[in-house]
């Protein structure tokens, strides 16, 4: 399967646009993340020798959403899935792994909370599993993820200046086959994140300045990272700043486009 990567800085409408286009009626040939994840279940049951009569017995709803396995039994065969990715994949992306540890680790030096930098390489690692899994499953479909490998860019590197170590991030993480980025504006994303109901992780403990100095930096490292991919994939440039039915027409052409 192909990835479309989601990618923008906190607040910037990522979420929005994706439920958006999950609900849009006219999207073929391409899947949400969550939707891959029941199939790489499946897939991991049908391995073990489970018959498919079994499968529809024990796992599969059949009233409402058929087909589809209970949620709470799919998340466990998948996290079975991703230790068995991980473990078969590190070698091929050590290099990557170790700048995200060095990387995460140095970005947090002046924080004394060691939960988020623990915090941070696990939200790392879960993204890196589920690209995994997308790039292991065989089909022509694409996989649009929300919170993308691509997108954990600006968790990796707060500093916007240090174009080298994103340089690298880029190149060594596993390629999207395609990227929407949506272009924001400061003065917006920080009014969005004072609207949010729950604290963004990464703003924990942060004053207002300080806020708006890591929502800067995440808009400038979002910019940078589609600028250095742009060079290898399609990237579809999104403003955040129009209306959500705007932005999801836009990308529904830009993956029909991809698709054909």
């Amino acid at each position: 399967m192909k990835r479309i990567d989601l990618l923008g800085a906190p607040g910037v409408g990522k979420s929005t646009l994706y439920e958006s286009l999950r609900r849009h009626k006219k999207m073929t040939g391409w899947m949400a993340a969550g939707d891959v994840m029941i199939l790489a279940a499946q897939r991991y049951l049908g391995e073990q020798g489970a018959s498919a009569g079994s499968i529809l017995a024990r796992f599969i709803l059949m009233a409402g959403s058929p087909r589809v396995l209970v949620p709470s039994v799919a998340n466990k065969y998948v996290q079975r899935v991703k230790k068995m990715l991980l473990r078969d994949t590190s070698d091929q992306y050590a290099e990557w792994l170790n700048l995200v540890v060095k990387s995460v680790c140095a970005s947090n030096a002046t924080n004394k909370s060691p939960l988020l930098v623990f915090h941070r390489c696990g939200l790392m690692l879960d993204a890196f599993a589920e690209t995994l899994i997308v790039n292991s499953m065989e089909g022509d479909e694409y996989v649009l993820i929300d919170e993308s490998l691509t997108n954990k860019s600006h968790s990796v590197i707060t500093d916007a200046d240090d174009l080298e170590v994103l340089e690298a991030y880029v190149n060594l993480m596993p390629k999207p086959d395609a990227v929407i980025y949506l272009e924001g504006d400061l003065r917006e994303v920080l009014r969005r994140l004072e609207s949010r109901t729950r604290t963004t992780v990464a703003h924990h403990n942060m004053t207002e300045t300080e806020i708006s100095n890591s929502t800067r930096a995440a808009l400038e490292i979002s910019r940078k990272c589609a600028d250095l991919l742009e060079k290898t994939v399609p990237v579809c440039r999104l403003d955040a700043l129009k209306p959500i039915d705007h932005q999801t027409a836009a990308a529904v052409r830009f993956i029909s486009t991809l698709a054909a």
